[in-house]
């Protein structure tokens, strides 16, 4: 019989290894016992952590869906916890987005392996979401730059969070492409311009001059990237 007197018994946590007494570590929040692992546990688990609706990952999107530069601008603010890394964030859908692009790959007609540029071709467009997320890195300095010039008052750092929240909100919109009828889905690839657009728009106390940078940003990778074809 456990005597109610006698103090409880301090236990460590499993998950940081804080030492406290109680069900529940007050560091971490996690349970202190753990019983035998399960598969429902595993997927309930992460179900559960996706669709919640205080779900960090949900709460982003629907963030990003209202207002793309001030959810980007809130996370740099300090609100890590309410909204999803912007890294972690892009690479979750990035990797699905690519998944459905090798599904649908399945069918394609296929070319000679000794087609150096048709191989090069198809891996970029297989792999265009991680393209994409290394073609930014470059242009957030630029962004920085003319942040500076403009008197705007973001960082190149601050810059590519934003362009990674428009990007992976861009890949979500962009996967339910297939869904549309063919005559709404004509203009389909300016989507992320659109969010980069409205993004830099929302992203700084002064609009207009936030606005000026993307469309510089922008212009510059475009020409970039007309240049290089």
């Amino acid at each position: 019989m456990i005597d109610p007197l006698e103090e409880p018994t301090p236990t460590q946590c499993l998950n940081c290894d804080f030492v406290a007494v109680g069900s529940y570590c007050p560091d971490c929040g996690q349970a202190k016992t753990v019983g035998p692992l399960r598969v429902r546990e595993i997927l309930g688990g992460a179900l559960t952590s996706i669709v919640a609706l205080e779900s960090p990952i949900l709460r982003t999107t629907w963030g990003l869906l209202r207002a793309p530069g001030r959810t980007a601008s809130d996370w740099i603010g300090g609100q890590r916890k309410r909204y999803t890394n912007p890294v972690q964030y892009y690479v979750i859908l990035g990797v699905i987005f690519t998944m459905l692009i090798r599904l649908n790959a399945v069918d394609a007609p296929t070319h000679e392996k000794g087609d150096a540029t048709y191989q090069l071709s198809g891996f970029v467009q297989e792999y265009i979401a991680f393209v994409l997320m290394i073609i930014a890195i470059p242009f957030a300095p630029i962004a920085g730059l003319l942040s500076r010039w403009l008197g705007v008052m973001r960082s190149a750092v601050d810059w590519y969070v934003l362009f990674l929240y428009c990007l992976g909100i861009s890949l979500l919109l962009l996967m339910g492409k297939d869904l549309l009828p063919e005559s709404m889905t004509r203009y389909w690839a300016f989507v992320p311009v659109v969010f980069l657009l409205w993004g830099s728009w929302q992203f700084d106390s002064r609009p207009a001059r936030s606005l000026a940078v993307g469309v510089l940003t922008m212009t510059v990778w475009f020409a970039i990237l007309a240049g290089i074809r």
